[in-house]
């Protein structure tokens, strides 16, 4: 470290407000020349948690520029590195051999003396910052608080880049799995709405309208437990899944079951709730089962709204080996049957079967656009939402398509 600088100085160098026109790659890669040349090492490196959250990667370095290309991969707990990203705690070494340091590059640069800090942000471990030295040297805790003041701000970096690139890589992942264009059929009319919550929530809701060999129509909604990436990849799944057991069989129960079964299998530690109708051919009846997922809405041509008297099964992903049952329901011409998700109706400040009497309340009869449109306004209005919300609707039109 150059003694020309103070502390306060060499301090400023990291916390320096003119980089925050950076970000990502190029902050981190800024930070790390600047380490490089505070501290007069030979190298460093920046390892980060991996997606599986059992290994740090190679992600970024100084004087070792291979790690990257060569994949290095260090186990969390073993090695020099792994053991800092394991404690949460900084340390220092000179005993660098192959039984306490598993990063071969480092041996091969002849590295004799390593410091590392963890990547701590919002209590979570991001990863591993270290600076090495080929002559012997005792790091002082000036340098190591240094180091951890540059692996603070990494950190900070890397769970912001994360987080903008999971909500975004989340909502695309999200709006490509919803249908593309509702069908067109002469005597009927769909309407949707799909508003995801705040960033922090997005996640796990869907839709599907779908046609089935039977000349029947598949109606899907579904609600993942949990946000973010990991609940729309499972949604993703869940939608596939559903989709290719509903080719083969026109009973929603046996279908929900037959999910349940190959998903309690393959993912369970996963949980859902899905809704799944059937409408005949002749699209005067539906057939409706459910898999913890709140009933079905059907308004009358009078305008009698009701929820389906549908048995409620256990959610997907439960355990539970319980046959679930459908149910058969009319639907008249100038009916509404609408699905929807929970964010539509559930509210902190009231209690659920007001919030599911409020919703029954708001769905009006008419042309479905016009009645999920006020229903949207009157269910959510100017408020924020506190999850995704989803809503699916149809109306069986009148002999003049009134």
């Amino acid at each position: 470290m150059t003694s020309s600088e103070s502390q306060l100085q060499r301090n400023a160098r990291i916390t320096d407000a003119s980089l925050a026109h950076l970000a990502g790659d190029q902050l981190i890669g800024e930070l790390l020349s600047r380490i490089e040349e505070l501290l007069t090492v030979d190298i460093v490196s920046l390892l980060v948690v991996d997606v599986s959250g059992r290994h740090l990667v190679a992600h970024a370095a100084r004087g070792i520029e291979d790690e990257g290309r060569h994949g290095v991969r260090i186990p969390i707990g073993a090695g020099f590195s792994g053991r800092i990203a394991q404690l949460g705690k900084p340390n220092s070494t000179h005993d660098v051999n192959p039984t306490t340091v598993l990063n071969p590059l480092l041996l091969r640069r002849g590295v004799n003396s390593l410091l590392g800090v963890p990547l701590i942000a919002s209590g979570r471990t991001m990863g591993v910052l270290t600076v090495g030295s080929v002559t012997y040297r005792e790091f002082t805790e000036i340098e190591t608080n240094l180091l951890q003041l540059a692996g603070d701000r990494i950190a900070n970096e890397l769970a912001a880049w994360e987080h903008r690139n999971e909500s975004w890589t989340t909502r695309m992942l999200q709006r490509s799995l919803l249908p593309s264009r509702l069908p067109e059929l002469d005597d009927m009319e769909f309407a949707e709405r799909f508003v995801p919550g705040g960033v922090e929530l997005v996640g796990g809701d869907w839709y599907d309208v779908f046609e089935l060999p039977s000349g029947r129509i598949g109606i899907v909604i579904g609600d993942v437990v949990g946000h973010g990436l990991s609940a729309a990849v499972v949604m993703g799944r869940l939608r596939s899944v559903l989709r290719s057991y509903a080719f083969i069989g026109d009973d929603p129960a046996i279908t929900l079951d037959q999910v349940d079964a190959k998903f309690s299998h393959f993912e369970p530690d996963e949980m859902a709730t899905i809704g799944y109708a059937v409408i005949e051919p002749g699209h005067d009846r539906l057939v409706v089962a459910t898999a913890g997922h709140p009933p079905p809405l059907l308004v009358e041509p009078d305008g009698d709204a009701q929820f389906v008297a549908v048995k409620p099964g256990p959610p997907i992903g439960a355990g539970l080996r319980v046959q679930r049952t459908s149910v058969e329901v009319e639907l008249p011409r100038g009916a509404t049957f609408m699905v929807y998700t929970d964010g539509l109706f559930e509210r902190r400040s009231q209690p659920f079967t007001e919030s599911l009497e409020r919703l029954r309340r708001s769905l009006r009869p008419g042309p479905v656009e016009t009645a999920v449109g006020d229903l949207m306004e009157t269910m959510i209005g100017d408020d924020g939402l506190d999850d995704d919300t989803a809503v699916l609707a149809l109306r069986r039109l009148g002999p003049r398509h009134d």
